[in-house]
């Protein structure tokens, strides 16, 4: 079943001025479905099929004269080369929405654009489904736990798969075949454990040093791998917001799972009884704002924030916040500010005093410091 997609008005707007579209996003997002109904009157190739890819590297220019007129290029990071040669083709004939091409691996893909194809292509990236577009299905999830259990990977429920089959395979094409095309990944066992390690730090902040440590590996690796799994659409680094750009740039980032399904699957969450123990331990923290990372989730589908303990009011000034607050004395307009000490204050250690420590009066605080004759 083909559900309209939010993505499809930008496309046909950037067809309708850029000679090439670039659509990039996580396999099995949607991309090639969408690009195919959008797109009808345009011949499909495919360079996931070995002999269409060999051709398109043996002989790029007899690939793409085949292709007169334009085409959807599926999965064109196989062959990256070929945007040379389609750099030529378009700067002969720059008509709009000729050539769409699609691919999974941002890291490789963007790079390959951006020798070839700068200024000519436009890029759009396709996620997993919003909320609004998984109601678009007959049989849509219908609760919160739902939702994070579900994910949003159109597959699950336009076949009504099991979520849990279906990423469990997913988990395994992933590590097993697209790892390795994207770097030369040693042990993907250790790698599978630092993805699993980032699904139980989702919406936290980045901290490389304790993920490198819990995984065991170097820093260098924890910040290359990571990379890995953002260019493959795994998860996305959030920077903070701060009214100062200086912060925005130093301070740390939180990360965050594009899809929640997948980060459930990871962390072992199979049920929704599961999801709501490990939740009501704090074991998933922010899996809720992950739903919908940048297209906000309707209000009743979120968990409603905790009220303070004894409810609306103002807050309770704390001890340290007295203490440390400075009183003054205004009199005649001026402030006067009088330290002296407790033997003073109270006659010395006969008179009932604290002989040799320090009274500081600044209004209604009061603190002791250090004894002034002690030694050592």
């Amino acid at each position: 079943m083909i559900v309209p997609r939010d993505l499809a008005p930008a496309l046909r707007a950037a067809a309708g001025g850029f000679p090439a579209v670039t659509v990039t996003g996580p396999r099995q997002s949607g991309k090639s479905t969408l690009c195919r109904d959008i797109f009808a009157d345009h011949l499909y190739v495919s360079l996931e099929a070995l002999d269409t890819r060999r051709f398109a590297l043996e002989d790029p220019r007899a690939f793409l004269a085949g292709l007169a007129g334009g085409a959807i290029i599926d999965e064109v990071q196989r062959a990256p080369e070929l945007l040379s040669y389609l750099q030529g083709i378009i700067d002969d004939d720059p008509t709009p929405g000729q050539w769409i091409l699609t691919g999974s691996q941002n890291f490789a893909l963007l790079a390959s654009i951006g020798q070839s194809l700068a200024g000519r292509t436009a890029v759009h990236h396709l996620l997993p489904l919003a909320h609004g577009e998984a109601l678009r299905f007959p049989h849509h999830p219908d609760t919160l736990d739902e939702v994070l259990l579900g994910g949003g990977y159109p597959a699950i429920l336009d076949r009504q798969l099991s979520p849990a089959a279906w990423l469990a395979s997913y988990v395994t094409t992933y590590i097993e075949r697209d790892v390795r095309s994207i770097s030369n990944v040693g042990d993907l066992a250790t790698f599978q454990r630092f993805v699993e390690l980032c699904a139980g730090r989702t919406a936290q902040l980045l901290n490389y040093s304790a993920l490198a440590d819990d995984c065991g590996i170097s820093q260098p690796t924890a910040k290359k791998w990571l990379g890995i799994a953002e260019a493959s659409y795994l998860v996305f680094r959030l920077p903070p917001y701060h009214r100062d750009v200086r912060k925005r740039l130093v301070r740390m980032p939180k990360l965050h799972f594009l899809d929640t399904g997948l980060a459930c699957w990871l962390l072992g969450i199979r049920t929704a009884d599961q999801l709501r123990s490990v939740r009501e331990l704090g074991g998933v923290r922010g899996l809720q704002g992950t739903a919908e990372p940048r297209r906000g989730t309707p209000p009743e589908l979120l968990p409603q924030p905790r009220r303070r303990r004894g409810g609306p009011g103002p807050r309770r000034p704390r001890r340290a916040d007295a203490a440390r607050s400075q009183s003054r004395h205004h009199a005649s307009g001026a402030t006067v500010r009088r330290r002296t000490s407790c033997a003073e204050a109270s006659g010395g250690a006969g008179a009932g005093g604290r002989s040799g420590h320090r009274l500081w009066r600044h209004g209604a605080a009061v603190a002791l410091c250090r004894p002034a004759n002690s030694v050592g």
